[in-house]
């Protein structure tokens, strides 16, 4: 049973730990908590549900004060009216009762809500299920020379493609890509086609054999198995506005802001879309329209001129580029026998080092009598632009029957080596006897130096202890 003072120590408990009692009322209570453990188990109560208070609803038990207060009102009103069968209740345990209700009602009104009910998903049966996924790449970037603008579809605005992106940049469905001035780009399809784009050149890619030219030039070679479309897509485009490259074949465009759309047939076949009926263009045939009229006729010049700015892009195949060696050849059939070979002249040494290999190649594998004049132009194109790997086969040109290929073969290993072995270009021109002691000099010189030299492109060397008119056959392609 408990005492009076137990129940009167336990009314003060809630003062105490809301630390309101005097100094001697505090000892007192203190004192007695010491000694009766009943007393210090309902302290211990107290303080537990006044953590739990402030853990569970964000407040302390103070605060929900009047709440308990409230309840306790009720709560006792309905004791004084309730039946005599009910036990009383000790008023020692009021306080915790009071708390306990006002506990139940706080928790009521200002407890956490219950979280939201989690949406589960059922899984959707196999076969039936559909992956959300972007734009198909239809393209990746090969190589650029300069600054490139990009956006994804035609609302977004351009962006410039970051110039350490660009080996690895991929062009989505209906993307639109832009070269600037100065520069040029290589494309390759998914399924394995190729474009390349001349400097201020706009396309958009709608599907990966599918090609609107916005302005510009281009060149495409289509997959082995399959054709690719192209369509002029500015406003206004003239009569020819949309061609086919059929499989393997490739295709020169040109697509100006104002005037006609010219299509060149670079090889296989291209098929132009025309007013009647479509035209099939082969190799070196080209389609235009001027004033509504379309015209068709064959020009190899026109086709060498309008693939002027593709060179820079050819050399990525290297010194031994099969497309290099092609080009090279169709400008040497073709100098001399038009009114701009200068032009033609100037491109092959435009080329440069990436240039000389097939230009060698072709002094070496050619007939002097039947070949004479284009293989004078290549070893004069040669004697300004051959490397110093090219020595060993400039030397064994030394002794060739042309004394115009034996001029300008000494004129370029003057350039390179700073040397002439007492010898002058024109020397090398005239009869054996002026020039023979020269091939063992230019020997010996390759027999100090030549472990210095570069490499050629293809990895090899010619022994240099080999007389000079072995190094020819030694070097043969």
């Amino acid at each position: 049973m408990m005492s009076n003072t137990c129940e009167q120590i336990r009314e003060r408990l809630g003062a105490l730990l809301d630390g309101e009692l005097d100094a001697a009322s505090q000892t007192a209570v203190e004192a007695h908590l010491s000694e009766c453990s009943e007393c210090r188990a309902a302290r211990d109560a107290l303080e537990s549900l006044d953590r739990t208070l402030g853990e569970t609803l964000g407040m302390t038990r103070r605060h929900s004060a009047a709440v308990a207060e409230r309840a306790v009102e009720r709560w006792q009103a309905g004791l004084a009216t309730a039946p005599s069968r009910f036990i009383p209740i000790r008023s020692g345990l009021r306080y915790f009762a009071a708390a306990a209700a006002g506990f139940l009602l706080a928790a009521v009104l200002f407890g956490p809500r219950p979280r939201p009910q989690e949406i589960v998903t059922e899984p959707v049966p196999a076969g039936e299920a559909q992956v959300a996924t972007g734009p198909e790449t239809v393209a990746t970037i090969i190589q650029a020379t300069g600054p490139l603008l990009f956006r994804p579809d035609k609302n977004a605005p351009w962006e410039p493609v970051p110039q350490d992106r660009i080996a690895t940049f991929t062009c989505p469905t209906d993307g639109s890509l832009r070269t600037e001035a100065a520069a040029l780009c290589e494309l390759s399809t998914t399924d394995g086609g190729q474009i390349r784009l001349n400097e201020k050149t706009e396309i958009a890619l709608p599907a990966v054999d599918r090609i609107d030219v916005v302005g510009g030039e281009l060149w495409c070679q289509a997959p082995p198995d399959k054709p690719m479309q192209f369509t002029a897509a500015r406003a206004g485009a003239s009569a020819v506005s949309t061609w086919t490259c059929l499989a393997g074949s490739e295709s020169l465009a040109a697509v100006p802001e104002e005037g006609a759309v010219r299509i060149l047939a670079a090889a296989g076949v291209v098929q132009v879309a025309t007013p009647g009926a479509p035209r099939s263009l082969s190799a070196g045939m080209v389609c235009s329209a001027a004033d509504g009229e379309v015209t068709v006729r064959t020009s190899a010049d026109e086709l060498l001129y309008a693939s002027r700015w593709m060179q820079p892009l050819m050399t990525r195949g290297g010194h031994d580029s099969p497309e290099l060696a092609r080009r090279v050849d169709a400008l040497l059939a073709r100098i001399g026998r038009t009114k701009v070979s200068f032009l033609l002249e100037q491109d092959l040494r435009n080329l440069g080092e990436y240039g000389a290999l097939p230009l060698l190649r072709f002094v070496q594998s050619s007939s002097p009598e039947q070949d004479r004049d284009r293989r004078q132009t290549a070893m004069r194109i040669l004697a300004d632009t051959a490397p110093i790997w090219m020595v060993p086969d400039l030397i064994a040109l030394l002794e060739d029957d042309d004394s115009q290929v034996r001029g300008s073969a000494a004129a370029a290993l003057a350039r390179l080596t700073r040397e002439t072995q007492g010898l002058t270009p024109e020397d090398w021109q005239a009869d054996r006897v002026r020039w023979s002691a020269g091939i063992a000099a230019w020997q010996d010189w390759w027999t100090r130096h030549g472990a210095s030299c570069t490499l050629p492109p293809r990895g090899d060397r010619a022994p240099p202890t080999m007389p000079a008119s072995e190094l020819l056959k030694a070097r043969q392609p």
